[in-house]
């Protein structure tokens, strides 16, 4: 009896077992087969979400092809040419010299743009795009070339408008750049190395990159830099089109790659947040220009200033202003500014704007340049007196931030020469407060047109190190250095002078 009972047991567990594997084997299979379905559905959709973007946002991209006159005296390296700004910068970028020509040639370039306003025309792009340019004709989708006005442009934030008069625009989407998270799907389009209507997608690498150094006028006042990163494949021909987020709504404007010398994609693209770009279009649809606040100061983080700048600079100990372990420290404070006649000094640290708490210069910045010139705001430091930190709030007046260098410092000591220009020594205190590459030398401050200074390429904010004549050579450490170098050069004499202009340092013939 329990011998036939043993065997029934075992029966009904073999038929058990062999249940189970069949199961299994076709639930395996389902899987299998339900993964293949699932994965390709979202795939699917997925795909399908990307053709949507592509199709909707082409046709508001253009291609913008623009004329400049190449510079009779000079012409830069290769690479140079491509017009688009890479990271990290090459040390120094040379120029050689070529023989004058009775009319510069013209130079040709492209970039891309993106329609933001299909009744009038309105075009989207980059600066550097347009900057310098004689002739401007944008390309539309359907092969059509129309000719575009300059409606404005700002160096600082490297947007600028164009305008065309043309029938059957269409304008993309405005999105919100804020609501952007890492991770989060982004497409750029435009017309990298002239290959019309190029799509790529990827994701947002980082938010809020500052301080890069990709955008700004040498000499000028500090640029506005808050860019969104990206590994969406950007080249050159990309500046000035579009990034959109997975629906199609302008997130970015393409501005700038990194890369290890030449220009092209390795992974790590920047756009101008599309909030930002908004702002900036509207002032410049609007005026044709930018109106920012200005105070007149060098600044730094208090955080990041090495010890020994406190003591050489300021007479002062990190540890003088006590607990203190974040705000902006004025290094610096520009004659005859809002600043100085409101008595902020250097060696104060902003802790506050407006009311608002500030820890970085990248923070204070634009909340400075976003404040209307003419209106008082309260800025709260810390400042060591009697040998005590304590905090002391002052009413500064916000004036309107100048265009250049030339017209943010005061006057004094300013050199007039014959040869054109006006220059004035450059002070440590310029050279940190205007981010200069160099920390000596005399800073150009004004240009006669059509002098022999203005034939040579040499612009308001260049700083001149060096002068070379028949053989001698003379540094130039200030203004009275470089009057004198060419005091006894005759007129009918060319020489050379060693111009830093940014991160780029050339030698250049005044003839």
């Amino acid at each position: 009896m329990r011998e036939k009972k043993f065997f029934y047991a075992s029966l009904a567990i073999l038929c058990l077992s062999a249940a189970f594997a069949l199961s299994l084997q076709a639930f395996e299979s389902q899987a299998v087969a339900g993964e293949r379905i699932v994965s390709g559905g979202l795939a699917e959709q997925l795909q399908n979400e990307f053709a949507a973007v592509a199709a909707k946002v082409n046709p508001t991209v253009v291609s913008i092809d623009v004329s400049r006159k190449a510079p009779a005296q000079l012409r830069r390296i290769p690479f140079d040419l491509d017009d688009f700004f890479g990271l990290p910068r090459a040390p120094q970028r040379w120029q050689r010299e070529v023989p004058p020509q009775p009319e510069a040639p013209m130079m040709r370039s492209a970039g891309s743009g993106v329609v933001i306003d299909a009744d009038n025309g309105y075009i989207l792009t980059n600066n550097h795009v347009i900057a310098d340019a004689v002739e401007i004709t944008v390309a539309l989708i359907d092969g059509t070339k129309v000719p575009a006005e300059l409606v404005g442009a700002d160096p600082r934030s490297d947007i600028a408008v164009v305008r065309v008069k043309a029938d059957g625009l269409h304008a993309i989407e405005w999105g919100d750049s804020d609501k952007l998270e890492v991770g989060h799907w982004v497409m750029a389009f435009g017309q990298p190395k002239g290959l019309r209507y190029t799509v790529t997608a990827g994701i947002v690498s980082a938010k809020g990159r500052v301080d890069l150094g990709i955008i700004g006028e040498p000499g000028g006042i500090s640029a506005y830099e808050d860019f969104i990163q990206t590994d969406a494949a950007i080249n050159p021909g990309n500046s000035g089109g579009p990034l959109t987020d997975i629906n199609g709504r302008l997130v970015g404007i393409n501005t700038a790659i990194a890369t290890a010398g030449i220009p092209a994609f390795m992974g790590i693209g920047f756009a101008v947040p599309a909030n930002l770009v908004r702002s900036v279009a509207e002032e410049l649809i609007k005026s044709g220009e930018v109106v920012r606040g200005w105070i007149g100061v060098g600044i730094g983080d208090f955080q990041d200033v090495p010890e020994e700048a406190f003591r050489e600079l300021l007479g002062l100990s990190r540890d003088d202003y006590g607990d203190l372990e974040s705000g902006i420290l004025i290094a610096s404070v520009e004659r005859g500014q809002p600043a100085e006649k409101a008595g902020l000094r250097p060696g104060d640290v902003i802790i506050a704007y407006d009311g608002t708490k500030v820890e970085t210069a990248a923070h204070l910045r634009p909340l400075v340049a976003d404040t209307p010139p003419g209106r008082t705001v309260v800025v709260t430091v810390v400042r060591i007196e009697d040998g005590e930190p304590g905090e002391k709030s002052i009413e500064v007046e916000i004036a309107k931030q100048p265009a250049d260098l030339s017209t943010a410092v005061a006057a004094a000591g300013v050199v007039d020469t014959g040869v054109g220009i006006s220059v004035q020594t450059l002070t440590s205190e310029m050279a940190e407060a205007f981010d200069y590459g160099v920390d000596y030398g005399a800073v150009v401050t004004e240009v006669e047109e059509g002098s022999r200074a203005a034939r040579a390429d040499i612009r308001p904010g260049d700083v001149i190190t060096q002068v070379r004549h028949k053989g001698t050579s003379s540094e130039i450490q200030s203004a009275s250095d470089f009057e004198k170098a060419v005091a006894g050069i005759p007129e009918d004499e060319s020489f050379v002078v060693a111009r830093s202009r940014g991160a780029r340092s050339m030698f250049v013939t005044v003839k």
